[in-house]
């Protein structure tokens, strides 16, 4: 094909300390190749996300410079607490 395809982003993205699980692996090219895909059809300005467990893009517009937050309650707060996970409070 003759393209030599280079990605690069500066936006916040999801990080964790550790060796990267399965579920990271086939999240990384279920994205990777999404992205591809919304290139390929000349979808510039658009995000790749995971929305219920589905890939899908959304403009960028509608993410950019939002900050979404998790409850303090938050099953998954409650039980990384649980097992001693500082958050800096």
């Amino acid at each position: 094909m003759g393209l030599q395809p280079a990605l690069t982003s500066n936006a916040p993205r999801h990080q964790r300390g550790g060796t990267p699980t399965a579920r990271d692996r086939v999240l990384a090219t279920r994205f990777g190749f999404a992205a591809f895909e919304l290139l390929m059809q000349g979808r510039f300005g658009e995000v790749v996300v995971e929305q219920q467990g589905e890939i899908r893009s959304v403009p960028t517009q509608d993410v950019a410079g939002k900050t979404r937050s998790v409850p303090a309650e938050h099953d998954l707060i409650r039980a990384a607490r649980a097992v001693g996970t500082s958050f800096g409070d």
